[in-house]
């Protein structure tokens, strides 16, 4: 199979999704270069097994996305303290 892809005018190459096997929502891949080819290989950041991205950058991407639910419906105090964990 052969496709053509292009970079944009920011630099972002876009690909299909039909060319990637784990094509699905904020799904990583790491991006190597081996001479004239670009190699994209799976990043299984739910198992750590990305050694390239630091403890601190992975915490940061965390609480960034933790602070970014705050509309949803939440749970009540009572619901997590440790008394209301026993009801």
């Amino acid at each position: 199979m052969s496709t053509t892809v292009e970079v944009d005018e920011n630099g972002v190459l876009h690909l299909p999704g039909r060319l990637l096997p784990e094509a699905r929502p904020h799904f990583r891949y790491r991006v190597e270069r081996a001479g004239e080819q670009v190699v994209l290989s799976p990043v299984q950041l739910g198992n750590f097994t990305d050694s390239s991205v630091s403890s601190e950058a992975w915490a940061a991407d965390f609480l960034k996305w933790a602070n970014s639910h705050k509309d949803g419906p939440g749970l009540p105090d009572e619901a997590v303290s440790r008394d209301g964990i026993y009801d």
